[in-house]
C-alpha cells in the first residue's frame, strides 16, 4: 500500500517579520546540518520570492506556492 507524506513549510512573511524584529531564527538549518545564517535565510527568501513562493520550499517537489506537493512512500506492513 502506498501512502503520501508531506514536508512542513516555513512562511516567508513570518520569517521577514522575525528578521525585521531582530529575532533569532535558530530552527532553520543547511543541508549539512549547520544553522542557517540570517544572510543565508535572506538569500533563500529572495530566491523563493522570485519563483512566486509564499513559503520557503522544504524539498524539491513543490507546488506553485512552494508548499510540498507530497511524496509517495510504501507502507512498511
Amino acid at each position: 500500500m502506498t501512502q503520501k507524506h508531506y514536508h512542513i513549510s516555513q512562511s516567508i512573511a513570518g520569517l521577514e517579520r522575525r528578521i525585521a524584529a531582530g529575532e533569532d531564527i535558530d530552527w532553520l538549518v543547511n543541508d549539512d546540518g549547520t544553522p542557517a545564517t540570517i544572510q543565508e535565510i535572506c538569500d533563500a527568501i529572495v530566491d523563493a520570492k522570485a519563483k512566486g513562493y509564499v513559503v520557503l520550499p522544504p524539498c524539491d517537489n513543490v507546488k506553485s506556492t512552494g508548499h510540498c506537493a507530497g511524496h509517495d512512500t510504501r507502507d512498511p506492513k
